[in-house]
């Protein structure tokens, strides 16, 4: 009898304890601070799909025009190119985002400082890896593309405190307009190139212009 009434009691405060944490919810995103939360993380949200959307499409559409061959050293350039450059654009900016700001200026200047460093080396690096595999692959024509690629390794260092800032003062739909408008000229510039007749060489060409947006 005890169980069937602690039972009872039990299931009648569920739809209570329910409502209280559905109304606690509530209110915490009723404040301002909470909206623009909810804001940021939907521009971030926009800007990601965006950019998955139009790279989506330069993949269709350099598929469908470029031979097998061509596309199989397209793919190997970008990849490579991707690979490098997490080096350099995750690893600097956590750290600014996090710091407290009595921290903030002297890790600037260093942080500034560790990019070019950085971004040097990579440079560096990729233009050896194209060099290593145009030999690996017997393909001449993936060492240039590589190393013009390579050249964005000396651009992003301009601008790459500032956008860690700019995350830090939550101005990411500043952030998502320039990352979605990156990706735009570089579509556009991309499918240019193509409808120009150009080989696997143009294709990276937009990418280097495009990181001025930074």
């Amino acid at each position: 009898m005890s169980d069937l009434s602690n039972l009872k009691v039990s299931n009648g405060h569920e739809p209570m304890q329910f409502n209280t944490l559905f109304i606690r919810f509530k209110h915490r995103f009723a404040n301002h601070q909470d909206r623009g939360l909810l804001a940021n993380i939907g521009w971030l949200t926009i800007g990601m799909m965006t950019n998955r959307v139009l790279r989506l499409l330069i993949t269709i559409v350099v598929a469908r025009t470029l031979s097998q061959a061509d596309y199989g050293l397209i793919a190997l350039i970008f990849t490579a190119h991707e690979m490098i450059g997490l080096f350099l654009q995750r690893c600097t900016n956590v750290k600014l985002i996090q710091a407290p700001r009595a921290a903030l200026d002297p890790l600037c200047d260093a942080t500034y400082s560790l990019n070019w460093l950085l971004g040097s080396r990579l440079f560096l690096i990729q233009c050896a890896t194209g060099w290593l595999l145009s030999q690996a692959y017997q393909a001449p024509e993936l060492f240039l593309p590589l190393c013009a690629l390579a050249l964005t390794y000396l651009q992003l260092p301009f601008a790459m405190v500032q956008a860690a800032l700019n995350f830090r003062d939550g101005k990411l739909r500043l952030v998502a307009k320039i990352d979605v408008g990156q990706t735009l000229v570089d579509t556009a510039g991309v499918l240019a190139m193509i409808a120009a007749g150009a080989g696997v060489g143009g294709l990276g060409k937009p990418k280097t212009i495009t990181t001025v947006n930074w």
